[in-house]
């Protein structure tokens, strides 16, 4: 198995590694959100997918991609979130690492642990991030209800290691293909 197989294995089948313009690795988003940034000129790819995979439309015809990188810098969110920091959707994802509380997978959904209809309220120790599909299993019951773990809530942003381990991994990529 090469390394690029390697790397596409530990990202995720339908997932995307996206690095900073600094080759620095932010975060890993679904190939759908990557194409939409290469589209509106935000990102290129830098490592296609091994496989030749192509994503085609009536007029364009594209690698599908495994590795972009931002055409401009973004600063990362390495922070300290605090109880008196306004409490915002994008937060909370930055919080928990886009890491689903319940299932541990991809989380792109903010879910209230006691609902927002029964009264829970949009706190710090109120909202996680969820994936849809347990997003959509709770529903407007408590996790305890829907026969799911209650998430232990992070107290801030700490490093994410699995963007550290695919950094790694892309500069052995890279390596490889330029050999």
């Amino acid at each position: 198995m090469t390394i690029r197989e390697n790397l596409e294995k530990e990202i995720g089948k339908d997932r995307v590694l996206v690095v900073n313009s600094t080759m620095e690795a932010k975060e890993i988003i679904t190939w759908q959100d990557a194409v939409t940034m290469l589209f509106n000129e935000k990102a290129y790819t830098l490592i296609p997918r091994s496989a030749g995979e192509q994503l085609r439309s009536s007029s364009v015809s594209i690698d599908k991609p495994l590795v972009v990188v931002l055409v401009k810098y973004a600063q990362r969110h390495n922070r300290i979130f605090d109880l008196e920091d306004v409490v915002t959707k994008s937060y909370v994802r930055q919080r928990d690492n886009f890491t689903c509380a319940y299932c541990g997978e991809y989380g792109n959904t903010v879910d209230h642990i006691q609902p927002w209809s029964r009264g829970g309220p949009n706190t710090w120790g109120n909202l996680v991030t969820a994936c849809k599909d347990c997003n959509g299993r709770k529903a407007d019951r408590t996790p305890e209800e829907a026969g799911m773990k209650r998430p232990v809530i992070k107290s801030g942003f700490t490093l994410n290691n699995k963007l550290q381990t695919v950094q790694d991994m892309m500069y052995e990529a890279l390596t490889e293909l330029s050999s």
